[in-house]
């Protein structure tokens, strides 16, 4: 017999065994209310209306934005929700179920409005993807709130109760919001709900680009990206260790059981949206974990689809290129399985996707290997990542430079070593 063959035959029974062990796991996860609670987030996924867009045409300050839907009979509107937007004018709600919807903006004072439709109120139809065209609230084109035309709408608001049921669909979106890294939406409580209860999690504590001080056009951006059920804290240590005469710290948070794509897409549409306000021209990225293939995707956004050239590095720590095995099992083995798990199944469409679309900036691929006994992973591991995995050769060969730490897969964001590589990586590509 074939050395070849013997080696596949013994290797089967270490498979076997992990794939057992982690069936067994998500078993025992089964009867718990985690997965009762991710069901409920996923169906709301695939049921509830996404409305996202943007105050634009004016300098006016916006103090309230309306979601409304048909009443009964005579009754005109109803109040669906009401947020308010960010500082950028975006604003974002997830409703429930497919129907049509109405939105309008209440403008500093309350005396005027601003229609999704211009002069009139437009009805957004059940199943528009706003993700990919935002709503569009033109303030320029605003109307009297006692305008006859309008007098059913002010009826609505006026009747609108902000106390009742079902007015909790909005969601904060940050695009250069102050934050600490004290605040509870980065507690290690709001990470794990992030990764099991994504839209709860995202209605809760919101997602964006948050900067950990007011904006100084004297220092480069420097955005960290957590990885899958984590949170912006995980960075304390590198932070720390910035330059701040040079840099400034901004973090991306967002719900990490999202789908890739999504929040991948939507890290580089708020960056570029922060670039396009403050006129930045240079900007570093730098990811662990799963966050490594988010940002990636929100780096390529940039640079290969908007055109972004004012991204100079991204370095990436622990970042499974190919995926980890566990979630193969769990996208079987779960009636509700984390969304992001889809995405991190080995050779994924999505990672075939990020991984063949060309890197526009210098890479570095900081690996571990700091392996611990673990029946679900590989004898080379860094406790979490298969080392295979980190260092697959398609990221391998675009990575400019590549540095392995000796340590497991959450004490690297902490140690010397990669706090030496990441500050001469930044003053090299800076």
């Amino acid at each position: 017999m074939h050395t070849e063959q013997i080696k596949r035959r013994r290797s089967r029974p270490g498979i076997f065994l992990r794939a057992l062990a982690l069936t067994a796991g998500l078993l025992a996860l089964n009867s718990c209310s985690t997965l009762n609670l991710l069901g409920r987030d996923v169906r709301a996924m695939d049921q509830d209306t996404r409305l996202v867009g943007r105050i634009t045409g004016s300098q006016s300050k916006v103090v309230k934005v309306f979601v409304l839907k048909k009443g009964s009979g005579a009754e005109g509107y109803t109040v669906a929700d009401c947020g308010s937007p960010n500082g950028m004018g975006d604003f974002a709600f997830l409703l429930p179920g497919r129907k049509p919807y109405f939105v309008a903006a209440v403008q500093g004072g309350g005396e005027r409005l601003s229609l999704y439709g211009g002069h009139e109120m437009r009805e957004i139809p059940p199943g528009k993807d706003s993700q990919a065209t935002p709503l569009l609230l033109n303030l320029a084109r605003s109307i009297n709130r006692k305008d006859p035309a309008v007098r059913p709408l002010d009826h609505a608001l006026e009747s609108w109760d902000p106390g009742q049921a079902g007015t909790s669909g909005a969601v904060a979106i940050g695009c250069g919001e102050l934050a600490s890294l004290d605040d509870a939406a980065f507690d290690d409580e709001a990470g794990l709900k992030g990764l099991w209860a994504p839209v709860t999690s995202v209605k809760r504590h919101g997602m964006g680009v948050y900067f950990l001080e007011p904006y100084d056009p004297k220092k480069i951006p420097v955005l960290f990206v957590h990885g899958l059920g984590g949170t912006a804290r995980c960075w304390q240590p590198l932070i720390d260790s910035l330059d701040h005469r040079r840099y400034q710290a901004w973090v991306y948070s967002y719900p990490s059981g999202l789908p890739l794509e999504a929040v991948g897409k939507a890290l580089g549409d708020l960056t570029d949206r922060l670039q396009k306000h403050y006129g930045f021209r240079r900007l570093h990225v730098v990811a662990h974990s799963m966050g490594g293939l988010v940002a990636r995707r929100a780096v390529q956004r940039i640079g290969n689809e908007i055109g972004g050239r004012y991204v100079s590095s991204l370095t990436t720590i622990s970042t499974p290129w190919n995926g980890v095995l566990f979630t193969v099992v769990g996208t079987l083995g779960l009636p509700a399985p984390v969304p992001a798990w889809f995405d991190l199944r080995p050779n994924s469409r999505f990672i075939r996707q990020v991984l063949e679309d060309p890197l526009p900036v210098p890479h570095l691929l900081i690996s571990t290997d700091k392996a611990r006994f673990n029946i679900t992973l590989p004898c080379r591991n860094d406790g979490t990542v298969a080392v295979a995995s980190q260092l697959d050769p398609r990221a391998v060969s675009q990575a400019a430079a590549t540095c392995v730490v000796h340590e497991d897969h959450t004490r690297v964001l902490e140690v010397a070593e990669t706090k030496r590589a990441l500050a001469g990586f930044l003053r090299r590509e800076s």
